[in-house]
């Protein structure tokens, strides 16, 4: 398996891409929606944080694109970036579009994201009661 979503909360998802010459699509409507949450209006997800690694040869590169506007393109060996630390913004490039990870050579890329909209959750907590339908908004 290349592509994998390690961590899913409400507000936040961690995505992990790995292999070799592989092409994968995170899709904001399905793969980052949580348990607890519905897709309510247009999915706006942006990135916090990159941790990758790719093999060391001089055309291998680990790109993100989004709507078909390059985010992120790494190159060589290991880094990271963190864009909500220090920087305190995050990347919202295409925030509305699908995140795809393409691997030329051998990599790994793990990225953190950021709900900025657009989802809503099932459970209703100032309400929630026994009777509660938590598969069902506004139940």
């Amino acid at each position: 398996m290349t592509k994998r979503v390690i961590k899913q909360t409400e507000t936040s998802a961690v995505i992990k891409v790995t292999g070799t010459n592989v092409t994968e699509t995170f899709t904001l409507a399905a793969d980052l929606l949580s348990p607890t949450m519905v897709v309510s209006g247009t999915p706006d997800v942006n990135i916090t944080f990159a941790l990758w690694n790719i093999s060391p040869g001089a055309g291998d590169t680990i790109k993100v694109t989004r709507g078909g506007a390059s985010v992120l393109n790494l190159f060589q060996n290991a880094g990271e970036m963190d864009l909500g630390g220090n920087g305190g913004f995050s990347d919202d490039t295409g925030s509305t579009s699908d995140i795809q990870v393409q691997i030329i050579g051998t990599g790994d890329i793990y990225l953190t994201l950021r709900k900025a909209g657009g989802y809503k959750s099932k459970v209703e907590t100032e309400v929630f009661g026994q009777y509660d339908n938590t598969t069902v908004v506004g139940s």
